[in-house]
């Protein structure tokens, strides 16, 4: 979702009256688009069936727009095939000109090819440790095989992926703290990526409940580099 909303953006002509959009586009042939925070929210009330009768296919759909010269919001909806719509994620970009993007990363420059997507599945954490409600695990080394196609020359871990490792670890909490397995939904998430994670680093991430509430459970989970630097941080709310 948040992908569609940066092709939206790309895209998007919308400016602003002092937001000189083509003065951007004049000084890159292309640009990085950079999700920074991002809000999920389940739109249906009450407790319906997903997609009801309908099977597993959806609709994905987005609308994004400048805000200032680099820097654009947009949101993508997923609806079923007769138009109900289910979720909707609200993104916050940054945009940097690739001169500008490769004068910031030049440290971290080298080599890519082209290989298989890295969004079929995401790996499991290692070493996952789960300790009075808090659980703890690693990505031991972020391998290139895991940025394919992000970014060419500097290969950085995808929002996406990292935001997988944190459910992965909310999940794996959860299903650790119910006596009962059971299906659940995310009924609202909040997310941010505060540093991009280059190939090569490790990551520790740290999993925790916030609050339980009837049937919503409210988690929150952080992924650190060996610095103790936040990466990306997610709170989550599950039904």
């Amino acid at each position: 979702m948040a992908i569609l909303s940066s092709c939206a953006l790309a895209l998007s002509t919308e400016t602003s009256p002092d937001t000189p959009r083509d003065a951007l586009a004049a000084t890159a042939s292309y640009s990085y688009y950079l999700a920074q925070e991002a809000t999920l929210r389940w739109l249906p009330a009450g407790d319906p069936a997903f997609f009801g009768n309908e099977g597993p296919d959806f609709v994905l759909s987005a609308r994004s727009g400048w805000t200032a010269r680099r820097a654009g919001q947009g949101t993508a909806t997923l609806a079923t095939r007769s138009g109900a719509a289910r979720y909707a994620l609200d993104v916050r970009f940054a945009v940097l000109p690739a001169r500008v993007f490769e004068r910031m990363f030049r440290a971290h420059a080298q080599p890519t090819t082209a290989k298989a997507s890295p969004y079929g599945a995401v790996p499991p954490l290692s070493g996952v440790r789960i300790n009075d409600g808090e659980l703890e695990g690693t990505v031991e080394t972020v391998s290139p095989s895991m940025c394919a196609g992000h970014f060419d020359g500097y290969p950085a871990l995808p929002v996406a992926i990292l935001m997988g490792f944190l459910s992965n670890a909310v999940g794996q909490l959860h299903a650790s703290m119910c006596s009962e397995s059971a299906d659940y939904l995310v009924s609202h998430g909040e997310i941010s990526a505060e540093h991009l994670v280059f190939a090569g680093s490790r990551l520790t991430l740290r999993a925790h409940c916030l609050a339980r509430e009837e049937r919503d459970w409210t988690y929150g989970c952080e992924a650190l580099d060996p610095e103790g630097r936040r990466c990306g941080h997610k709170k989550i709310r599950l039904r």
